[in-house]
C-alpha cells in the first residue's frame, strides 16, 4: 500500500511539472506549441512539410507520424508522406530538459486523398528506319515511389509491357523493331503488369519503315553477240517495290521485272540501267555490255516467187518482181499474212500495163512507195544505193531493203535484202525470179523449174554487183521502217 501511494505522488509530480510553467531563469521557459504546421491534407504518395510555431524554450523535439514514409524525427521540421488514403495522424512533443525536464505534445489529423493521376508519352522519333533505336519516355505528375502504382510504357498493339518504373515522375527506355512495323505505345500509372490503370496517356505510334532496298549487281553477262538476247539477272536485298530497267538502243529498251531480256542490234558497249525503290528510298546502279559485232544476220521472211504468181495473173509476163519484193516486206514487218495474194492481186496494181506492148511504164518505184506507205511501212523511195556498211546498219536494225539491180545484157529487175556475211561479204536476198546469176543464161518460162524457188536467202556478192562485173550492176535502193 505504502508503495502505490508513492507511485501516485510521482506521477502527480510530473504532471505538475509538464504543466506548470518553470519560473527559474536558469531552467528556461516551458515549450509551448502553437500549431503543428502540417497542411490539412495532402494526396497519397506526396511529400508534404510540417513546420511548427513553438514558443518557450525547446531543448528536444520528438515527431511521430505512423504510416507515413517516415514514421518519426527530431528535427524542428518533419517531412513525410502516405501511400494510402484516410485520414493519418501526426504527434508533436516539445521538450526543455534544462533543470527540470519540461515537455508538451500536440497533435494534427491530415487527410490523405486519391491521388489525381496524369500520364503522358513522348518519343525521340516516330518514323525510324529499320532496327533503328528509338526513346520512348513516360510522365506522370506524382512520384509513384510511395504508392503501390507504377509508371509502365506499354505496347498496346501486341499488349505488353516494355518498361516497368517503380519509383520517380518519368520512366524512359529504348525500342527498335525491323522495317515495315508499327506499333501503338502508351503510358500507364498502373500495376507493374499494366492492370489496374489510374491514368491513360496519348498514343504514340512508332512506324519503322522497311529495310532500304541494296542492289548488288545489275547481273547481265559482260559480253553478247550482234542480235543475240541475253538475260540480266540482279542480285538485290531489302524491301524493293518497284524496278525500272533501261537499255538505250536494246529491244527493248526497258522493264519492270525482277529479271530483264534484251538485244542489241548494233556493236559496242552497251549501258544497261536498273533502279530499285521502296516506298522511300530508290537505289540505281548500271552495267556495261560488250556487243560483239556479228558475222552474219538474216531476217526472218516468207518468200514469194513472182514467177508462180504471174504465171496465173499475167499470163507469163514476168513483171512482179517489185510487187513480190513489196509483198515480202510488207511480211517482214506484219503487215501481210498472205504475201503470195499480195503479189499476185493485191499489188499487181502497182504495175501500168501498155495493152500494146505489155511493158511496165516507169511507175514502179512509186507505185511500191506508195503501197508500202498506205500499209503503215515508211520508206525512202527510190533511193541511191547503200555502201556495204549501211546495208549492214540496215539489217541490224531489223530493217529490209528493196533493191533494184540493171543487167548488164538488158533489162531490170528488183529483189529483197534480207540480210549479209561478213565472212565472204555477200548479201542474203530473198529474189523473187530464182538464184543467183540468173541473168546470165535463159531459165524456161515454165512454173515446174527447179530453179523455181530457189531465191530464197541467196547469197550475192556484193563487190561484184557494186562493181558490174556479175553481168549485173547495182541500181536504186530502198529504206523502210515503221
Amino acid at each position: 500500500m505504502e508503495e502505490m501511494k508513492k507511485i501516485i505522488v510521482s506521477t502527480i509530480i510530473f504532471l505538475l511539472l509538464i504543466l506548470i510553467p518553470a519560473t527559474s531563469a536558469s531552467a528556461g521557459s516551458s515549450p509551448w506549441i502553437n500549431s503543428m504546421g502540417c497542411p490539412s491534407s495532402a494526396t497519397i504518395g506526396q511529400s508534404f512539410n510540417c513546420n511548427p510555431s513553438i514558443n518557450g524554450t525547446v531543448t528536444y523535439l520528438r515527431w511521430t507520424a505512423s504510416g507515413g514514409s517516415s514514421s518519426s524525427g527530431t528535427g524542428s521540421t518533419f517531412s513525410t508522406s502516405y501511400n494510402t488514403t484516410g485520414t493519418k495522424t501526426i504527434t508533436l512533443q516539445a521538450c526543455n530538459v534544462s533543470g527540470l525536464t519540461l515537455c508538451m505534445s500536440r497533435t494534427q489529423n491530415i487527410s490523405i486523398n486519391s491521388a489525381n493521376w496524369t500520364a503522358s508519352l513522348s518519343a525521340s522519333k516516330t518514323n525510324p528506319q529499320a532496327n533503328e533505336s528509338i526513346t520512348l519516355t513516360a510522365s506522370t505528375n506524382s512520384d509513384v515511389g510511395p504508392t503501390q502504382w507504377f509508371l509502365v510504357i506499354y505496347n498496346a498493339s501486341n499488349g505488353t509491357v516494355v518498361k516497368s518504373c517503380s519509383s520517380g515522375t518519368s520512366c524512359s527506355t529504348s525500342v527498335s523493331y525491323s522495317g515495315g512495323t508499327s506499333y501503338n505505345y502508351k503510358a500507364l500509372v498502373s500495376a507493374s503488369n499494366g492492370t489496374q490503370a489510374q491514368a491513360t496517356s496519348n498514343t504514340v505510334t512508332i512506324t519503322w519503315s522497311a529495310p532500304p532496298p541494296t542492289l548488288n549487281t545489275v547481273g547481265c553477262p559482260t559480253s553478247a553477240n550482234q542480235g543475240q538476247s541475253f538475260s540480266c539477272n540482279p542480285s538485290t536485298s531489302g524491301n524493293i517495290t518497284s524496278r525500272a530497267w533501261s537499255a538505250l538502243g536494246g529491244s527493248p529498251s526497258s522493264g519492270s521485272g525482277s529479271s530483264f531480256s534484251t538485244n542489241f542490234n548494233s556493236a559496242g558497249n552497251k549501258s544497261i540501267s536498273l533502279t530499285v525503290c521502296n516506298s522511300s528510298t530508290c537505289i540505281s546502279k548500271s552495267q556495261s555490255v560488250t556487243i560483239n559485232s556479228s558475222q552474219t544476220k538474216t531476217l526472218a521472211n516468207l518468200y514469194v516467187n513472182q514467177r508462180r504468181a504471174q504465171v496465173t495473173i499475167f499470163q507469163n509476163l514476168w513483171y512482179l518482181c517489185g510487187p513480190s519484193s513489196t509483198a515480202m516486206v510488207l511480211n517482214r514487218y506484219g503487215k501481210s499474212s498472205d504475201p503470195n495474194s499480195d503479189a499476185g492481186n493485191t499489188l499487181k496494181s502497182m504495175i501500168d500495163m501498155n495493152p500494146s506492148s505489155r511493158t511496165y511504164l516507169a511507175t514502179l518505184w512509186p507505185k511500191m512507195s506508195s503501197a508500202l506507205e498506205a500499209r503503215g511501212v515508211h520508206n525512202s523511195g527510190a533511193g541511191p544505193r547503200l555502201t556495204w556498211d549501211q546495208i549492214v546498219a540496215e539489217i541490224d536494225a531489223n530493217h529490209p531493203i528493196i533493191y533494184g539491180i540493171f543487167i548488164t545484157a538488158g533489162g531490170a529487175h528488183i529483189s529483197e535484202i534480207v540480210g549479209y556475211d561478213k565472212t565472204d561479204k555477200t548479201i542474203i536476198v530473198n529474189d523473187p525470179y530464182g538464184k543467183w546469176g540468173w541473168w546470165t543464161y535463159s531459165i524456161p518460162n515454165t512454173i515446174n523449174t527447179n530453179d523455181i524457188d530457189r531465191g530464197k536467202e541467196q547469197k550475192y556478192y556484193f563487190d561484184q554487183l557494186w562493181n558490174g562485173s556479175a553481168g549485173a550492176s547495182f541500181g536504186n535502193m530502198m529504206k523502210t521502217w515503221v
